[in-house]
C-alpha cells in the first residue's frame, strides 16, 4: 500500500476523512495512530472519532507529535545514549544552545570520548529533553540502535498518519524518511501548506519552507492526493484567499456551501471603514478576527467574540470580522509583494487562515483613507 499525501485546502473535511479511514481500518482490526502537533488538534480529532464511532476504541490512538518521539521511538531505546531515564521534555522557543546569538560552550553533540553529550540533548538535570531537538534525537536513536524503534512501532500499528504535517520542519522529514523504510505499516500525511503558522522545533535544518517540504514528500515517493472542495466557505471567500499563494500553484479551493436566505442579501468579502466599524458590527455580529490581543482593544467592550489568527484555526463562523495588519493593508491595496521580504511565511499564512474562518462573509476593517484603494467592495453599498 502507498504512503499518501493529502494536500487538504482550508475547510475540505480533512479531519473527518482522517476519522472516516481510521474507524473503518479499526473496523478490519488495524491499528492506528494519529499524530499531530497542537493540543487543540489532538483533542479535534480524538473527540470527532469518539462521537462517530459513539466511543473509544484499543486500537485508535491520537498522540502528539513530541510525545510520540519521546514515548515511541526514544525512551524505550534510550540506554543505547543515556543511561538516566527521560521524563519529559521542555518546550523551547529558540536555539537551546544559544544565548544573546552566541553558542554556549559545553553543548556539542559528541563530547571528545566520541561519547553523545547528555547537556546536547537534555536539561542540566538529565531527566528532559529539549522540544527544538526531539525529532534529531528521536533521529539518533533510531540509527544509534538500527532500526529498532520501527521494528516496535511495526509490531504495534498498522497505519500512521501525521496529521497537519504543514507543521514538521527540518529533522521531523529525517524520521518521517526512516519511517517509510517500513513496508509494515503505511503512512498518511495531511496537511494544507497555505495554512503553516506554527513549526515544531526552531530549526535552520531543510526542510523549512513550504516548497521545500513539498519536494520532500515528492522525493519519498509519496502518491499525492488534492482535497479542494470546501465545505466552510462560499465561492467569494475562496477566491479572494487564494489569491495569496497564487504564484505557488495550489489547487484553487471550489466552494459547495450555499447560503441560506438570510445570508444572501450579504456574502463574500467586504472592506468596512473604521468610522463604519461599530454600525457593522451591530448588524452582523462578525466574530474579530486580530493579530494579538493588543489589536483592536476599541472594540473589547463590545458582546462579540474576539479571537488571535492563531487560535482560529481549524474553526468555522457564520460571518468574520478581520483587523488587518499593515501586509495585509498592503495586499488589499495591490501589493502583491507584501510579504515578499518576510523571514517567514507566517504573516501571510495567518492572512489566510483569517480569511477562510468564514462561512458567508468576511469584513476587513480599514482606515476610512485607503477603503476606496482595496480592490473590494465597500460596506455599505451605496
Amino acid at each position: 500500500m502507498p504512503n499518501v499525501f493529502v494536500f487538504a485546502g482550508a475547510g475540505t473535511g480533512k479531519t473527518e476523512r482522517i476519522v472516516t479511514e481510521a474507524i473503518s481500518r479499526v473496523a478490519n482490526k488495524g491499528r492506528i495512530l494519529i499524530l499531530t502537533y497542537t493540543e487543540n488538534n489532538q483533542r479535534e480529532v480524538d473527540n470527532r472519532f469518539l462521537l462517530r464511532h459513539r466511543g473509544a476504541h484499543n486500537c485508535f490512538t491520537v498522540k502528539g507529535l513530541l510525545t510520540f518521539y519521546l514515548e515511541e521511538i526514544i525512551r524505550p531505546y534510550q540506554r543505547a545514549i543515556f543511561s538516566k531515564r527521560i521524563e519529559g521534555f521542555i518546550l523551547n522557543d529558540s536555539d537551546p544552545h544559544k544565548r544573546n546569538g552566541r553558542n554556549i560552550a559545553g553543548r556539542t553533540e559528541k563530547l571528545a570520548n566520541g561519547t553523545f553529550n547528555p547537556m546536547y540533548y537534555l536539561t542540566p538535570c538529565g531527566t528532559k529533553a529539549h522540544s527544538a531537538l526531539l525529532a534529531k534525537f528521536a533521529w539518533t536513536v533510531i540509527k544509534e540502535t538500527g532500526g529498532a524503534p520501527i521494528q516496535r512501532l511495526a509490531g504495534i500499528y498498522d497505519s500512521l498518519y501525521f496529521d497537519e504535517c504543514q507543521d514538521m520542519v527540518g529533522w521531523d522529514f529525517e524520521v518521517l524518511a526512516l519511517l517509510t523504510k517500513s513496508k509494515k505499516f503505511s503512512i498518511t500525511c495531511v496537511g494544507d501548506f497555505r495554512q503553516t503558522i506554527y513549526e515544531t522545533a526552531c530549526t535552520t535544518k531543510k526542510p523549512g519552507s513550504s516548497p521545500e517540504k513539498v519536494a520532500y514528500l515528492e522525493k519519498l515517493k509519496f502518491v499525492r492526493e488534492e482535497m479542494n472542495e470546501s465545505r466552510r466557505s462560499v465561492q467569494e471567500i475562496c477566491d479572494y484567499a487564494g489569491r495569496l499563494h497564487a504564484a505557488e500553484g495550489y489547487p484553487a479551493l471550489v466552494s459547495n456551501v450555499i447560503a441560506p436566505n438570510e445570508y444572501r442579501e450579504h456574502q463574500g468579502v467586504f472592506v468596512v471603514k473604521a468610522s463604519d466599524a461599530h454600525a457593522y458590527f451591530a448588524l452582523y455580529q462578525p466574530v474579530i478576527l486580530r493579530h494579538s490581543i493588543k489589536s483592536g482593544t476599541e472594540y473589547d467592550g463590545l458582546p462579540l467574540q474576539r479571537m488571535n489568527f492563531g487560535k482560529s484555526k481549524g474553526l468555522g463562523f457564520a460571518r468574520t470580522a478581520i483587523l488587518p495588519t499593515k501586509p495585509h493593508l498592503q495586499f488589499l491595496q495591490g501589493d502583491l509583494m507584501a510579504f515578499g521580504n518576510g523571514k517567514t511565511e507566517e504573516p501571510r499564512n495567518k492572512f489566510y487562515v483569517a480569511l477562510t474562518r468564514a462561512k458567508y462573509s468576511v469584513a476587513l476593517i480599514v482606515p476610512d483613507a485607503i477603503a476606496g484603494n482595496c480592490h473590494l467592495p465597500v460596506w455599505p453599498r451605496p
